[in-house]
């Protein structure tokens, strides 16, 4: 894990500066925190900038003594989670595909996904095709 002493960091997602980080605050915690996570995000220098490493026995040992500081480090992750939830684009409703081959159980999952659940359905497929995979009758279209 890293401290910002110093300069400003970018917080990059797909090559994309969604955050500028500022001294005083932290990076690198989550393989720490949830070691198991998969890390989707960059960081780049915005200036000359100043970090302090601190090794996650360090991490530990510090907050044993100050529980102080896992409160700070909880109190800036829900303020970057809040940051993080303003700037997504709004999720999509939710629509599910059906190839059924005119299987009248499958019109009965439709109706009652499109009806009671009310979530789009879209059909892709209207003919029966035993024995074929997706992949050799889906259209060029689709992925």
């Amino acid at each position: 894990m890293f401290f910002l002493l110093s300069g400003k960091l970018g917080v990059l997602v797909n090559e994309n500066c969604v955050r500028i980080l500022s001294a005083g605050e932290m990076v690198g915690e989550f393989p720490i925190l949830e070691p198991g996570l998969a890390h989707a995000v960059t960081m780049r220098a915005v200036e000359d900038s100043l970090l302090a490493v601190v090794s996650e026995r360090a991490l530990l040992a510090i907050a044993r003594k100050r529980p102080k500081v896992c409160n700070n480090m909880a109190r800036m992750l829900v303020r970057r989670l809040y940051h993080t939830t303003r700037i997504l684009p709004p999720a999509k409703p939710p629509c599910v595909f059906i190839g059924h081959g005119n299987s009248p159980l499958w019109e009965e999952v439709e109706t009652y996904i499109a009806n009671q659940l009310h979530v789009r359905t879209v059909t892709y497929e209207s003919a029966g095709r035993p024995g074929k995979t997706v992949k050799e009758f889906r259209s060029p279209g689709v992925r």
